[in-house]
């Protein structure tokens, strides 16, 4: 059973408006409440782990698990299991272990196994028992939450957390991945920006450790991070007046010549991406123009232009953040 949360007003307000951020919850009083945690307890009392650091790795933690449903959903990578996602070993109550990897495994918990499936991604050889490929990609290194997953090669997680925790957050974020009750999810009819502007909303919260309660919260007043960080997102006009007026000219600049090569030659940088409305922007942009100069046709097809886009992905943009 979930331990009881404490509900402020700011959390009954997350609660009923925003998945991620009350997965975010479930995920902080799981790993706060568990028994087995009392050094992580210990280091944030001693203020050796602050509560926003605490609460950052746990964000890492979200946002990982909403690309592996997402990735495996569109079959970016493969399943385990033929016809079975991650996302379903973590949201099912079956205890049993035959389901991960479609091959009985030693038992583990769904954090063991979900820590072992984004070191299986983080590496160059993945891991043939789960049916993962290694993609040698930091947004799986351990180094980001070396409070709850601890060091790349460690055999134990450093910190503990319940199955029931690991299924009620899943959940969540399905329901945020996918939508529910008609409503738009992140990857299902929602914005391409949906990610960024998702995590622009959590950091305007507030969280707060109680540890007399074990449990994370969201108190009222919004969070200083954004303020302190610089993190105020580009609204959706200004990008597309900046893509009309710097990188539209440059594209029919392109054109003109009927080479494809010279529009993938193209290169866009944004320094800031933060939720990556202009570097998409920019890569639609570019890509639209592409499969039309490529396609034989009048129109290009939907499958012509999303070859575009990812060429035009690969190719010609880029961009660095501080809080990736």
């Amino acid at each position: 059973m979930l331990p009881p949360m404490p509900v402020s007003d700011a959390t009954s307000r997350v609660l009923n408006a925003d998945p991620i951020a009350e997965a975010v919850l479930v995920l902080g009083t799981g790993f706060l409440s568990h028994p087995d945690n009392g050094g992580l307890r210990d280091r944030i009392r001693s203020k050796g782990l602050s509560g926003t650091d605490f609460t950052g790795q746990l964000h890492w933690v979200v946002y990982r698990m909403l690309a592996l449903f997402a990735a495996q959903q569109r079959r970016l990578l493969p399943s385990g299991r033929p016809g079975v996602s991650i996302e379903a070993m973590l949201t099912c109550d079956d205890n049993s272990s035959a389901p991960i990897g479609g091959r009985a495994l030693r038992p583990m918990t769904r954090w063991a196994f979900l820590i072992r499936a984004f070191r299986a991604l983080a590496c160059d050889v993945g891991d043939a028992e789960l049916g993962l490929p290694g993609l040698g990609a930091s947004l799986w290194a351990c180094d980001a939450t070396p409070d709850l997953f601890g060091p790349d090669r460690s055999e134990d997680p450093a910190a503990s957390i319940d199955d029931r925790s690991i299924i009620e957050a899943a959940r969540r974020l399905g329901r945020a991945a996918w939508g529910a009750s008609h409503q738009p999810g992140l990857f299902r009819g929602g914005s391409p920006t949906a990610i960024g502007d998702s995590y622009e909303s959590l950091l305007g919260l507030m969280p707060h450790v109680d540890l007399s309660l074990r449990a994370l919260t969201y108190r009222d007043g919004g969070s200083h991070r954004r303020k302190t960080s610089g993190t105020y997102y580009t609204p959706e006009p200004l990008v597309e007046h900046l893509l009309d007026s710097a990188l539209q000219p440059l594209i029919d600049e392109r054109v003109a010549t009927g080479d494809a090569d010279a529009v993938l030659s193209i290169r866009v940088c944004d320094p800031a991406v933060g939720s990556g409305r202009f570097l998409i922007g920019a890569a639609r942009r570019i890509g639209l123009h592409l499969a039309h100069l490529r396609s034989r046709h009048a129109h290009a097809s939907d499958h012509e232009v999303r070859d575009a886009i990812r060429d035009v992905i690969d190719r010609c943009v880029f961009g660095v953040d501080l809080d990736p």
